[in-house]
């Protein structure tokens, strides 16, 4: 198509040698986006369950650290609230 090769089709076979079928024109584009792609049955396989625990613990500890310094800086708010208006005569 745009090599100017005329009325010649395309290879089948890529770059590297394989039959890609996500390229078979020969382009570099093509050529490139089909490195480190393999047909393979492991591809379908669900993420392992201890990566999930893991994440599960690290939002679960973020989440705790979160409350804890939302609870002391309400804490320490209050109290210098208190001693900034406790010469305040209250009605």
């Amino acid at each position: 198509m745009y090599s100017g090769t005329g009325d010649a089709s395309p290879s089948p076979l890529s770059a590297d040698g394989g039959g890609s079928p996500l390229e078979n024109t020969g382009s570099l584009t093509g050529h490139i986006l089909s490195q480190g792609t393999t047909e393979s049955d492991d591809d379908e396989e669900a993420p392992s369950r201890s990566g999930n625990r893991r994440v599960i613990i690290i939002i679960a500890v973020i989440v705790v650290v979160l409350l804890l310094g939302g609870y002391l800086s309400v804490t320490l708010a209050r109290d210098y609230m208190d001693s900034v208006f406790g010469g305040v005569p209250r009605k």
